[in-house]
């Protein structure tokens, strides 16, 4: 990993309501089981009381914000639904492509997103259309463009039809987002304690981020050193609801040198400990992907060669935005790994991750023969 003392690295404990409302949102949608998230799992006891707590406090939060939308936002439903199996939905998508994540108060947030929606009226599926094909930057793509690419999408008739209606009329769309939001932010002020308890245990921990991001780098097979590279500056921010998920936004590294980590709460502790045995859940999600006989396909080639999706898709006879499709969800389970070659992604099979797969699937089946 670069030496990070190159790096400005800037820790904010506080955490973003939209991006916390919007995972809710999206796991309300999705009907998350937060309470499989550590069966099968062997955690020290300390870890695991730690992260049940947690587990506690976001099942009865989510019950909440399931009754404030059912009641009254269900025409919403889109923006928050995951149509990649990649867990990339539009309006998440459009947070982190446009929000100024060291900002905390919403409402300038807010007028900034609107401005976005008053100069570029396809903002929204300029953002999520980024997801279907990474090697294609959609920053100052024509509108027409756009929409072809759009209309090559493994998304279904109504799905686009609907997403280019809303993208149309954006403002309507923010005005339903400020009245909703706003209720969401009075079930998270009730959980005011919760947060700011778990923004101090996120404070305590940081202390040691050399040493974390070299742990997170080796047990995720993120290639931290790649964007460290090119980054002057390195933005660490926590997310409780997320607090199994990492990821990465990268859209204003090339242009201003900056980089945004959105830090789940409790990753480091489920992926350190994971070694111990893999969870059913995850067995099962593996299998049922390996089910797909595209993805079955995809992973057979690049077991022989690293591949761009350009390659994959011209040998495979598919379009590029369907092997980004398929990507998404094999990157999800770390069957396949990524190494970044100028502006483009080369993408591998995780053979480590294939081989503990394999030997814990047998385990569970076999263990009572």
């Amino acid at each position: 990993v670069k030496e990070l003392a190159r790096v400005k690295i800037l820790f904010k404990n506080h955490f973003q309501p939209m991006l916390e409302c919007c995972e809710l949102l999206e796991d309300c949608l999705r009907k998350e089981r937060y309470e499989e998230t550590l069966r099968g799992e062997h955690l020290p006891i300390e870890e695991e009381k730690r992260i049940q707590s947690h587990i506690d406090v976001l099942t009865d939060i989510r019950s909440e914000v399931d009754a404030v939308f059912l009641q009254d936002y269900k025409d919403l439903s889109l923006l928050f639904e995951d149509k990649k199996n990649g867990k990339v939905t539009p309006f998440r998508s459009f947070f982190i492509s446009y929000l100024d994540m060291e900002e905390t108060d919403w409402k300038l947030q807010l007028q900034r997103l609107r401005r976005v929606c008053e100069k570029d009226r396809l903002c929204l599926i300029r953002a999520y259309i980024s997801n279907f094909d990474e090697d294609k930057d959609y920053k100052n793509v024509e509108d027409a463009v756009l929409l072809q690419d759009l209309n090559a999408t493994s998304l279904s008739a109504e799905d686009k039809w609907e997403l280019l209606m809303k993208a149309q009329d954006m403002t309507a769309v923010l005005d339903r987002w400020e009245e909703l939001f706003i209720k969401l932010l009075a079930v998270l002020d009730r959980y005011q304690k919760e947060y700011a308890e778990a923004a101090r245990q996120f404070e305590d921990m940081i202390e040691n981020h050399e040493e974390l991001l070299k742990e997170l780098s080796e047990l995720t097979g993120m290639k931290l050193d790649e964007v460290l590279f090119k980054s002057e500056e390195l933005l660490i921010l926590p997310a409780f609801s997320g607090f199994r998920s990492l990821s990465f936004l990268t859209q204003d590294l090339n242009e201003h040198g900056k980089a945004t980590l959105i830090w789940g709460l409790d990753i480091l502790s489920l992926l350190k400990y994971k070694k111990a045995g893999m969870s059913v859940d995850t067995i099962c999600t593996s299998l049922k992907l390996l089910s797909d006989k595209s993805k079955f396909e995809i992973l057979c080639y690049v077991s022989r060669q690293c591949a761009y999706g350009a390659q994959i898709a011209k040998e495979l006879q598919l379009t590029t935005p369907t092997i980004s499709y398929h990507m998404q969800a094999l990157m999800q389970i770390l069957s396949i790994k990524t190494r970044k070659e100028n502006t483009r992604l080369c993408y591998s099979l995780n053979r480590e991750y294939l081989e503990e797969f394999l030997e814990m699937t047998k385990q569970k089946l076999l263990s009572n023969s």
